[in-house]
């Protein structure tokens, strides 16, 4: 075990006490390899469920071991997808905090509503927030895989050399195409509201 003081790898254990599920250890930081001597303690115990805050870290570590789970299902990371995009994002604050302080995301009820996950609805847990996130990840890379074959399909059925121009190109003559046609759509806006104006300012002339 690694010194939580100067992360010397070398210690030893100088006494050790058995408590209700767990050993506490007196541990010694070994001088004579390098360490810097110092003593610490550790309680030692199997974790079936949980967090820890490792020595010195700076995140919850949620374990995940696949040792402690059961009940496996899978998971449609379309239909996660479409939930998510459903669901209420709001920004807010704590009553308990400060007004300037501020936060992004769902109500546990909501969360619930679309998830049906967690011990109730009144919290949202990391470890399901984490796992909702990477199922729509995973159902939107699905998706795009689908819409690309499907561009593909088109531009093959129209006759047009997709390897003349590299293997990228199946997705981005018909972007190209879109873009175009919304800049094109743009600029006839903007004409017929500048047209609009010109007719309004010669109607005013003459008037006076």
């Amino acid at each position: 075990m690694n010194c939580p003081f100067c992360s010397h790898p070398d210690t030893r254990v100088t006494d050790s006490r058995p408590e209700v599920g767990a050993i506490r250890r007196r541990r010694e930081c070994l001088e004579d390899s390098g360490g810097c001597g110092r003593r610490f303690s550790t309680l030692e115990r199997v974790e079936l469920a949980g967090v820890s805050l490792a020595a010195r870290g700076g995140a919850w570590s949620t374990i995940s071991d696949r040792s402690v789970k059961a009940n496996f299902a899978p998971v449609d990371g379309r239909e996660v997808l479409d939930l998510v995009a459903e669901m209420p994002i709001a920004s807010w604050g704590y009553k308990s905090q400060d007004a300037s302080i501020r936060h992004i995301g769902p109500t546990a009820q909501d969360f619930y509503d679309a998830f049906a996950v967690g011990e109730d609805d009144k919290h949202i847990t990391t470890v399901d927030a984490d796992g909702v996130a990477l199922a729509a990840i995973q159902g939107l890379y699905e998706l795009v895989q689908e819409q690309e074959a499907q561009i593909a399909a088109l531009e093959n059925g129209a006759g047009i050399d997709t390897a003349a121009s590299g293997p990228s190109s199946s997705g981005l003559s018909v972007t190209s195409a879109l873009v175009g046609g919304l800049l094109a759509l743009g600029l006839a806006l903007v004409s017929g509201l500048l047209l609009v104006a010109l007719r309004a300012g010669r109607g005013r002339g003459a008037q006076a």
